[in-house]
């Protein structure tokens, strides 16, 4: 049956307007049940008319398969058959202003050229359909077909000519509400109906997830649909179902499972093999190294060959279609590698850059596009210039093979997948390294790849390990040393098939250094710039991004006097935004926004930006370094980039923390960078893991505290069922395991499991199990204590639960008597219920009588980093049990300061905070006392050592203009050193160093009611100590500052921070006579 044909027989009977309904009332719809019902309903008539119609197929599902026509327009992000359409909001907006007569400058123009999104969910479509809803025809016209043939049309056209046209015609037949949803597909490339493509397959038949991981071809899924009967596939056959791949068919590939250290991946690997009676000493896993390439899937039969990427995009055009024709980069050398009763099959590989100069495979990040390696006229093109475009080619890494001359092998085991891989190709010799079952040195084991064609097709070299952690960890030290991305790790008892489409517990593992904490080294960059956050198109006054950049401490012949005075250069190096909380992004905004400065694009490295250099990544705003802050910057690697001026960026950057210690001079400089791309060539890893029984930790020290971990009291991995993998059990513990579901998906968020229930923990270890993680774990600290990990149910929880486990600890869903501590990250509605009465809204220092002792996160990502117990202090807590807070209080004042620990500038900072808190607490009576103690000496005649004691005086630097005069570094210091005497005379000096201006005057106030202790300033039954005096350290010169300074004080005085008169303004003059006569002078009040 054609597809095409069969559904064009209703669209040409059903009105593009009907469609259009159906969006609306999808996007309208309160919640996803409505939408499945509104959206299957649709679906179910669809059928209906198509059984009206009569038709020779006889297939049970031909009616759900005629719904071809629709699923085009309700997953066009995934209709392969109809490449980019070539058209943006620019173009459209030029083509309906045109087409519609509508004024060049008028209102509804500038709406259209330059749109303003005010709502949540609006796009460009909505604010064309204000504009054009009351010049478009009211009669529908068009079909679904006519819907159909128009993007069609705009895909295929060569020249925006020929789209132009065809959006013209379309515009003669729309209705508004038509127009609106079309360009919505052409724009966005998604039909913006709220619904998700696994929803919508669901909708379409109970059976299609599943064949949509294996045809990633909407047209080939609607013929596989077609034949199994809606009303016969019941739940047992949908779970024997087992959809197979088809030749020139793209399909989701298998993908690893995230490992964050070996042990994980050790503990992993158990969780399956327990499932079965299999003996854990007899199984093996097979490694390989993790090539840093592109994930391609090569379909081939005969001479005719096609790529698809990792998302199903297809490549072929960039590599050759035949291998025959002696055209492409890659298929012609493929295709003479492979043996001659190779007719048809399908590989799993990796696209690499092979190096013609060095005779190297190198990675993605030497800057060659192995993605669009030829241009049309069948020569090499890329991005590099000239000779060095020649000096790359692509090539291929094979790794897996899942269809070979007629048969699927996604059910045979992986040992003898490989076994046929080394057989595909002629120029393959076996060696004797391939598959041996042990590796005493990780020096054996050879991480490159096996070439079978120089410079064209190679082969991943493998070899079969024990589970046993410090084998990979070994292995995993040997790749980190050479410089390669990462270890795959593959699971091989059972059948061990390949799994379309499944990524999490499938049996394959993948364990990269920037995966494990603490073997990549960050890096202090210098934030110079940044970048407006967009939201719904527009652009906000705060900062969401930050250009960092490195000094630049190379000599460069300039004279030295001359420069004297001005900045070192920096150079741009990164863009940065992953890692900050939404509080530190409102805390670095209210503090650098005073500094930013716009930056002027179209004349860089000039002018007040001359110390920034920058090439084509530049910034919306700048800040002088004095004014800036440094971010501690972790990341995967360095990479080569022409787009920022340091020559390398980062891969995937994210801030760790934020370095307001550090001065800007001490971050990073371009030497030491360099030194560090040149050493780890590119791969920022400045450390190995450690190798347990060694008896040497990854830094080289011996660690004498390792324990032998015991298997009593804890809790087994957890398992999952999977008949696919071969390692389901039978009885009752299959039943219980059954009621996982499906299995998930292919993508990066975890999918929710339902937990199992646990009558009996110790029932579900199996000797053999209890007796290997014995071997699995190094050290076992945590033996015998139970942990509660109340985290949300992601990764992270997942990973953490098995490393506690691997130290011997026993993990529980739900606190008990024996509950040894709660780990939590933040302070919840549950943890605070477990809490009790004892919380207060002090959370810095941790409730001393609580029923259970409850930890922050960072104390057990601290103790399992170390392998062994952290004794705990009073800031690794959340609350406390008396008998806890006896031994824990007991080596640490009120303040949380060890009296034996040294401490860190951090913790000092912390420390400092914490005190002057508790000091406003009592700050009003104390304060009353001492005035009533100084009223007393003055009557009987006693001299005054503190004359300002009651004066609380704000120091301001400048005001608006008044700033702008250059106040030399002498000066400065005269400053400060008037300052530290008023203090020394008894005044409170609260000193903004920031400039004063009319937007920041709310941010004055609160920084004076702060000061003071003030926590709700706008509140009339303040009773705190009042602002006395506000001392200008420049003269009022211009009216402006005048008007600003009576700003000021209206504010102040209506906060109630200061008496109802307002402060007394002083200058410089008054402050020294004060500090002369060391008493307090009469104020010469500043005219203002």
């Amino acid at each position: 049956m054609n597809i095409e044909e069969e559904g064009n027989r209703i669209a040409e009977r059903v009105k593009f307007h009907t469609l259009c309904r159906l969006f609306e009332k999808l996007k309208v719809s309160g919640n996803a049940k409505s939408r499945r019902q509104i959206l299957s309903r649709f679906i179910q008539l669809w059928e209906d008319q198509y059984a009206a119609l009569g038709s020779s197929d006889t297939r049970p599902a031909s009616g759900r398969a005629s719904f071809y026509p629709c699923l085009r327009l309700l997953m066009p992000e995934f209709d392969r058959a109809r490449p980019a359409y070539g058209l943006r909001e620019t173009a459209l907006s030029r083509l309906y202003i045109k087409a519609f007569g509508i004024a060049p400058n008028g209102p509804v123009a500038r709406s259209l050229s330059h749109p303003m999104y005010s709502g949540k969910g609006t796009d460009f479509a909505d604010i064309l359909f204000e504009a054009v809803r009351d010049r478009c025809r009211e009669d529908n016209l068009l079909t679904l077909k006519d819907a159909n043939d128009l993007l069609d049309r705009l895909a295929s056209a060569d020249n925006s000519d020929e789209r132009l046209d065809a959006m013209t015609q379309f515009l003669r037949s729309a209705t508004a509400v038509e127009q609106k949803w079309m360009i919505r597909i052409i724009v966005r490339r998604r039909s913006g109906c709220g619904l998700g493509v696994s929803v919508i397959l669901q909708c379409l038949h109970p059976a299609a997830p599943s064949l949509w991981n294996v045809t990633q071809d909407l047209s080939v899924l609607c013929q596989r649909i077609g034949e199994i009967d809606l009303l016969t596939f019941t739940k047992d056959q949908k779970g024997s179902l087992t959809p197979d791949i088809t030749l020139f068919v793209p399909f989701r590939p298998m993908l690893c499972e995230r490992s964050n250290s070996p042990e994980s991946l050790c503990q992993s690997v158990i969780s399956l093999c327990t499932l079965g009676s299999v003996d854990l000493d007899t199984v093996r896993i097979l490694l390989e190294t993790k090539y840093d390439g592109e994930r391609i899937q090569i379909h081939k039969s005969g001479s005719a060959y096609r790529y698809w990427s990792r998302n199903c995009l297809e490549w072929t055009s960039s590599y050759g279609a035949d291998g025959e024709l002696k055209k492409g980069s890659l298929t012609p050398r493929l295709h003479e590698a492979f043996r001659v009763d190779v007719h048809d099959c399908i590989l799993d590989a990796e696209i690499m850059a092979y190096n013609t100069w060095t005779d190297t495979v190198v990675p993605k990040t030497c800057g060659f596009d192995v993605k669009r390696s030829q241009s049309a006229d069948g020569s090499m093109s890329n991005w590099f210039g000239g000779d060095e475009a020649g000096a790359y080619q692509p090539c291929v890494v094979v790794f897996d093979v899942m269809y070979l001359n007629g048969k699927s092998l996604t059910s045979t085991p992986i040992l003898e997948r490989k076994r046929l891989l080394k057989e595909l190709f002629a120029q393959h010799k076996p060696t004797v390294s391939e598959g041996s079952l042990e590796i005493a040195d990780e020096d054996e084991f050879d991480y490159l790849p096996e070439p079978l064609l120089v410079g064209a097709v190679y082969l991943s070299r493998w070899s079969l390990v024990p589970v046993k952690v410090d084998q990979v960890s070994k292995i995993f030290n040997r790749l980190v040393d050479t410089r390669q991305e990462g270890l795959v790790a593959k699971l091989t008892v059972g059948i061990s098939p390949y799994l379309p489409g499944r990524r999490l517990h499938g049996g394959w593992w993948k364990l990269k250094p920037d995966y494990v904490e603490g073997l990549l080294t960050d890096l202090d960059c210098l934030v110079v710039g940044g970048y407006y956050l967009s939201v719904l198109g527009r652009k906000t006054r705060r900062i969401g991004h930050f250009i960092c950049a490195v000094r630049d401490d190379r000599r460069h012949g300039a004279n030295h006097s001359d420069k004297a005075n001005l900045l070192p250069t920096f150079l741009s190096f990164c863009r940065v935004s992953n890692g900050l909380s939404t509080s530190q992004l409102k805390e670095i905004n209210l503090k650098l926004r005073p500094h930013w400065r716009p930056y002027d694009r179209k004349h860089p490295n000039t002018g007040l930006t001359e110390w920034l250099r920058v090439t084509t990544e530049r910034p919306d705003v700048w800040i002088a370094p004095q004014h800036s802050i440094s971010f501690q910057v972790h990341a995967s690697e360095i990479t080569s980039s022409s787009s920022y001026a340091a020559g390398m960026t980062l891969r995937f950057p994210r801030v760790t923390a934020v370095r307001e210690d550090k001065p800007w001079q001490d971050c990073l400089t371009i030497s030491e960078l360099s030194q560090l791309n040149k050493e780890t060539e590119g791969k920022m890893t400045v450390q190995r893991l450690s190798v347990p029984g060694s008896g040497v930790d990854s830094d080289g020290e011996s660690d004498m505290d390792s324990e032998v971990s015991q298997c009593s009291g804890r809790s087994s991995p957890e398992r999952y069922n999977d008949s696919a993998l071969g390692l389901s059990t039978s009885g009752d513990l299959t039943d219980s395991l059954s009621i996982l579901g499906d299995d998930p998906l292919a993508n990066s968020t975890p999918v929710k499991k339902r937990k199992l229930r646990r009558d009996n923990q110790n029932n579900w270890r199996s000797s053999a199990a209890c007796t290997y993680e014995q071997n699995l774990t190094g050290t076992g600290f945590l033996s015998g204590f139970e942990l509660c990990l109340l985290l949300p149910p992601d990764q992270r929880k997942t990973d953490l639960e098995s490393r506690v486990r691997a130290f011997g600890g026993t993990i529980v869903q739900n606190p008990g008597p024996d509950t040894f501590c709660l780990v939590t990250d933040k302070l919840t509605v549950k943890i605070k219920n477990l809490i009790g009465d004892g919380l207060s809204s002090n959370t810095e220092l941790p409730v001393a009588d609580a029923k259970y002792n409850i930890v922050r996160l960072e104390w057990l990502s601290c103790a399992l980093d170390r392998g062994k117990f952290v004794p705990w202090k009073p800031d690794d807590m959340w609350a406390m049990t008396k008998s806890t807070a006896k031994t824990v209080l007991s080596r640490f004042d009120r303040f949380g300061d060890s009296f034996s620990e040294p401490i860190s500038s951090d913790e000092l900072k912390v420390l400092c905070t914490r005190m002057a808190s508790k000091d406003r607490a009592h700050s009003v009576h104390s304060r009353e006392l001492t005035s009533a103690l100084l009223d007393e000496l003055k009557s009987l005649d006693v001299p005054i050592l503190g004359p300002l004691f009651s004066c609380h005086i704000l120091v301001l630097s400048g005001l608006g203009s008044s700033n702008d005069r250059h106040t030399s570094s002498t000066t400065s210091l005269f400053n400060r050193l008037m300052l530290a005497d008023l203090r020394r005379l008894g005044a409170v000096v609260l000193h903004f160093e920031y400039t004063v201006t009319p937007e920041i005057l709310p941010e004055l106030v609160l920084f004076v009611a702060h000061q003071l202790g003030a926590s709700n300033p706008q509140s009339g039954n303040y009773a705190g100590p009042k602002l006395s005096h506000v001392l200008l350290l420049q003269p009022l010169v211009y009216e402006e500052d005048t008007l600003l300074m009576n700003k000021l004080r209206e504010q102040l005085r209506n906060s109630a921070l200061c008496h109802p008169a307002g402060p007394l303004v002083v200058d410089k003059m008054w402050a020294r006579q004060c500090i002369d006569s060391e008493s307090r002078c009469p104020e010469t009040i500043v005219d203002i």
